[in-house]
């Protein structure tokens, strides 16, 4: 079992360099986590909920680089539902490089009237 120790602290370190690694940044109201170096996905928001009409372009740049905006991330939409607040979100309007909406992206966006993709 002590042959595989090394191996294994070996792999824990290296995930949490990836993990310091990876980027949340904002740009027009809007979080994002970058996924690689080209690509990012639309990410809970840093502190304030959001609300009213959201447009999620099909690209950003940030830092002079730029981004495809390829997915929206699990619960991104759903911030502040643990404090009870119902998002005001009104209306969803996605770039077309969107490939994936993970699980629970809009829960608790009571006011939701229209999503177009």
């Amino acid at each position: 079992m002590k042959k595989f120790t090394p191996l294994i602290l070996y792999g824990l370190m290296l995930c949490i360099s990836f993990a310091a690694n990876a980027k949340s940044f904002e740009v027009d109201g809007i979080w994002y986590d970058e996924i690689n170096s080209e690509s990012v996905a639309v990410a809970r928001s840093g502190g304030n909920p959001y609300s009213g009409k959201i447009e999620i372009p099909s690209a950003v740049t940030y830092q002079g680089r730029d981004y495809s905006v390829d997915k929206i991330s699990s619960f991104a939409f759903a911030e502040g539902s643990q404090e009870g607040d119902a998002h005001l979100i009104t209306s969803v309007a996605m770039g077309d490089n969107i490939k994936a909406i993970e699980e629970g992206a809009f829960q608790y966006c009571m006011v939701l009237r229209s999503v177009s993709i």
